[in-house]
């Protein structure tokens, strides 16, 4: 494993439960060290404040950009972990204690203690999200960063949370509605939660599936292939995966063409529309969204479509 990894070095009779608890500080850790050197590294401009709207583009995809690529990186890196891990012949109970921390994190249920079979799992879900969909996102949640929720929660994806105080509360908030739009204290908090949801909660699966096998075929990680397996992100379903596919074209954002974002068959709508009730904090925030921008900018999220919180491939 790479020095960037940690190491667990448990005593002899200490279970691999209490050993993958050990485990999971470490991976948590290691995201808070990144999140705290990124934060040092960023400034986020005023986007409200540009007149011309080629310049606020550019200002937003150069703010982004880098986070994104930052968040792959690291990514990428425990991607190499795992297909080290499937080169050997065995796992020691450090690497399984490893492993089953990282299931946790990126909810993958584990039967029984870890073996190379689980690495194929893990590897669906420890991916890389192609940067043209992401900020094709962020730009569609956000209204380009002018949002309340990004000005004041740097909230670019318009993640929920439930506890009390735990965001801010939507302008449009339905009656007897409990829900806050989550408040991170940076926006490489915010990424890294939008990352994490997007590879671990059940209603993406079909999403994990499609870069899948855009990966054993050897084929580029497409911005506007992948925004099939968005429908559950937005009660408006197919009206916003082609929105996502639009926002990718018309901004040049994929490094593979626009024949993907103009060719696509349009997609068939979504089958399970019910209101999730999977609870999440502002951390996790691993929620499904509905967007419902108003006229000021102040972006209401509403849950779509999750069968249950169980993990899906």
């Amino acid at each position: 494993m790479s020095s960037s990894s940690f190491h667990i070095r448990p005593k002899a009779g200490l279970i691999i439960s209490i050993v993958s608890i050990i485990a999971l500080v470490f991976v948590v850790g290691i995201d808070e060290l990144w999140l705290k050197d990124a934060r040092a590294n960023s400034a986020k401009p005023d986007f409200s404040s540009f007149d011309n709207v080629k310049e606020k583009k550019a200002a937003f995809f150069s703010y982004l950009r880098p986070l994104i690529d930052e968040q792959n990186a690291r990514i990428r890196e425990l991607r190499e972990e795992l297909l080290s891990l499937k080169e050997q012949s065995a796992l020691t109970e450090d690497e399984k204690a490893w492993l089953i921390a990282l299931a946790e994190r990126y909810k993958l249920d584990l039967e029984s203690a870890p073996d190379k079979n689980d690495l194929d799992a893990l590897l669906k879900r420890v991916e890389e999200l192609p940067a043209s969909l992401v900020l094709s996102q962020a730009a569609i949640e956000s209204a380009w960063g002018t949002s309340r929720f990004a000005r004041e929660g740097n909230n670019f994806f318009g993640q929920w949370c439930f506890k009390e105080g735990c965001g801010l509360i939507p302008g449009r908030r339905d009656e007897g509605a409990r829900h806050e739009v989550a408040v991170f204290d940076t926006t490489e908090e915010a990424i890294s939660s939008y990352f994490r949801n997007i590879n671990s909660h059940a209603a993406y699966s079909e999403f994990r599936e499609l870069r899948y096998q855009a990966r054993i075929n050897e084929q580029p990680i497409h911005g506007c292939v992948l925004a099939k397996g968005l429908g559950s992100y937005s009660e408006r379903g197919v009206h916003y995966i082609n929105e996502v596919r639009q926002m990718i074209r018309i901004n040049d954002l994929t490094p593979y063409g626009e024949a993907p974002c103009r060719d696509l068959p349009e997609p068939e709508p979504t089958k399970n529309q019910d209101m999730a009730t999977n609870k999440t904090t502002n951390q996790e925030a691993d929620l499904p969204a509905k967007t419902n921008p108003s006229s000021d900018g102040d972006t209401t999220k509403q849950l779509a479509v999750s069968q249950s919180d169980s993990p899906a491939g």
